[in-house]
């Protein structure tokens, strides 16, 4: 006799398996012309490599849970980055093409309404189009990717620690040798999206918070959440790893130049294994010691936890944002990341045709 089996329960575990294949792993990100000129330099001591085939340099060449890597300011900052005259990345190292770039206004709490204020054509050689000015009450940020794919697989917030405001730092192609020129084409390329806020208050996390829940309910809703923080911005991405609210859609955290907490253990993130970068170059004066004393005391306590930590060797305090490769990082952070818990399943109820909550001009 046959066994009975209810139509509700075959369709629970349809769409079970469905979210599944939408979280599961993530293809390792496309080749492109300049994977060569973003490449690090071979690293000089690589203890315990990783046991991923995501996470292995373009070359081949390891991947560890602690490393050094050398820098050479003449060779890597004149001679591969950086015009001597303009002190702005070669010309050969950044482009627009094919990258729009909307800046949109947030509401801090739910519904998490969008509202563009700006907005950069693709391939366009000019500023973005004002339209008009953020107000009280909002958090701006720059967005850029394909905000209509419904096959988004993951998205990267970078938060600042320059001057409060300063969300257009992670959006200029020109600095730090075109980081955030290869962080816009990898996430425009590659079914991702790209988040720079502007931060006013590094005491406060609720504009943060509120770019997390919109992703999730708008414009990546079963997407990976990766956290790129530098210098003072380390501060609140520490806090958003604890912070019940959003840190269960957390997927990956990579620190550059920053503090630590006290024990990197008792974090909400840890307890889903969300993998962590923690990179510092040794001449600057930002805790690279007490950095890798964290990664050494969580990978002894947690022998299998995705831990990582980079030091660049006579770096200063931003160097590793220039220098790290940030394909191979994002490749190995990916391969890593657990899948975001959803918040009380809003994300199976999204339209994710429609984006309709997106308020444009």
């Amino acid at each position: 006799m046959k066994a009975k089996f209810p139509l509700q329960k075959a369709i629970q575990i349809s769409l079970l398996v469905s979210r599944l294949a939408l979280g599961a792993d993530i293809p390792p990100l496309a080749k492109t012309e300049r994977d060569a000129m973003f490449a690090m330099p071979h690293y000089t001591q690589c203890t315990d490599p990783i046991q991923n085939p995501s996470c292995r340099g373009p070359d081949g060449q390891d991947i560890c849970t602690d490393m050094r890597i050398p820098f050479d300011k003449e060779k890597h900052l004149w001679g591969r980055d950086t015009d001597k005259v303009l002190f702005l990345a070669k010309p050969e190292r950044y482009d627009m093409k094919g990258i729009s770039q909307h800046k949109i206004l947030l509401n801090l709490k739910p519904p998490y309404v969008a509202k563009e204020i700006a907005y950069r054509e693709p391939d366009a050689n000019t500023g973005a189009r004002k339209i008009e000015d953020p107000v009280p009450g909002t958090v701006s940020t720059y967005e850029i990717g394909n905000i209509s794919d419904a096959g988004c697989k993951w998205a990267t917030i970078w938060v600042h620690g320059a001057d409060p405001g300063k969300g257009d730092l992670g959006i200029v192609n020109n600095n730090f040798g075109g980081a955030f020129n290869r962080m816009k084409h990898l996430a425009a390329d590659n079914h991702g999206l790209y988040y720079s806020p502007s931060v006013y208050d590094f005491s406060n996390d609720d504009g943060i918070v509120a770019l997390i829940k919109y992703i999730h309910s708008e414009t990546c809703p079963r997407g990976k959440i990766i956290m790129n923080c530098g210098s003072a911005g380390a501060g609140i991405c520490w806090r958003i790893a604890n912070d019940k609210r959003v840190s269960d859609e957390i997927s990956g955290m990579v620190v550059i130049g920053g503090g630590v907490p006290d024990s990197l253990k008792d974090l909400e993130i840890v307890k889903r294994k969300v993998p962590i970068l923690l990179t510092h170059g040794d001449k600057g004066d930002d805790g690279a010691e007490d950095s890798h004393q964290a990664v050494l005391d969580l990978h002894k306590s947690m022998p299998d936890y995705p831990v990582r930590f980079v030091l660049f060797e006579n770096g200063v305090h931003m160097t590793p944002l220039r220098m790290l490769d940030w394909k191979e990082t994002m490749n190995c952070m990916l391969a890593q990341a657990p899948d975001p818990v959803p918040p009380n399943g809003k994300q199976d109820k999204q339209n994710v045709e429609g984006r309709s909550a997106r308020e444009m001009r």
